[in-house]
């Protein structure tokens, strides 16, 4: 298993700052543990801040009214979440349950929020890897709508 300080040295968002700033970073990150079918984040809740895998896989959860929860998403080692409510301040859009154990570094949004404002290019560099994310996600959601569209035309017919 990845040790917290290895993993903010080779986690690609990490990995440029520098041995002073990767300290600084380590030391406002909290380690959370996580059981298998822990609820971490209840759909509609802020998130806080944004938690990075370290260790384990999380399901993302979108409520379905009575027919029950629908597991939209799968994240595991080096992904990260909560980070749409850290940028646009508002509740999450699913809940985040753990699949099995897992090992979370939790960075806390009032202290991330001041890294950054010391770090201006780091908080490009995780800005920019974030929008990345979000686009490989909303691509992988577009192919699924078509899809489901496809589906949906053809049962029609």
């Amino acid at each position: 298993m990845i040790q917290r300080k290895g993993f903010f040295q080779n986690h690609p968002i990490f990995r440029k700052l520098t041995p002073e700033e990767s300290e600084e970073i380590l030391q406002l990150s909290q380690e959370r543990f996580f059981e298998g079918k822990q609820s971490i984040i209840e759909e509609g809740e802020m998130s806080g801040g944004i938690y990075f895998i370290r260790n384990g896989r999380v399901g993302v959860v979108k409520k379905r009214g009575s027919s029950g929860p629908e597991v939209i998403a799968y994240l595991s080692d080096g992904e990260f979440f909560g980070e749409m409510s850290f940028l646009d301040g508002q509740p999450t859009i699913a809940a985040i349950i753990a699949s099995e154990a897992t090992i979370c570094e939790f960075l806390p949004e009032d202290e991330l929020k001041k890294f950054l404002a010391n770090h201006s290019s780091f908080a490009f560099h995780l800005v920019l890897n974030i929008a990345r994310s979000l686009c490989s996600r909303l691509r992988e959601t577009d192919e699924r709508l078509v899809r489901f569209m496809s589906l949906i035309r053809e049962n029609e017919q």
